[in-house]
């Protein structure tokens, strides 16, 4: 399980690396997309597919309870997702990428 300190480091720049989309993506740096996950490591929830707000309509997580949920979601500087509700408008770009 994650900690306070090291929380930052479960989401290392690796994956970006490897498809070819860091620094654009997988940093907080001036130029960077500035796309940023807030999560809450002491909130426990149960896992609900309809809560989750994707395209599927089951997750394989379906009952458990998790500990560890997002709480903000920025994108491009600018705050889209709260308490697990939308905030703001959608927007988004297809990013080319590499296969890794």
């Amino acid at each position: 399980m994650a900690s306070r300190s090291n929380a930052s480091s479960i989401s290392p720049p690796a994956l970006p690396r490897a498809y070819g989309i860091f620094p654009r993506k997988g940093t907080i740096a001036p130029g960077s997309d500035a796309d940023l996950v807030v999560v809450d490591l002491e909130l426990e929830k149960v896992v609900r597919a309809e809560d989750l707000r994707g395209m599927s309509d089951f997750s394989p997580f379906e009952g458990k309870a998790l500990r560890g949920w997002p709480v903000a979601t920025i994108k491009a500087g600018k705050l889209v997702a709260r308490d697990g509700e939308i905030v703001g408008q959608p927007s988004g770009r297809y990013l080319p990428r590499a296969a890794p």
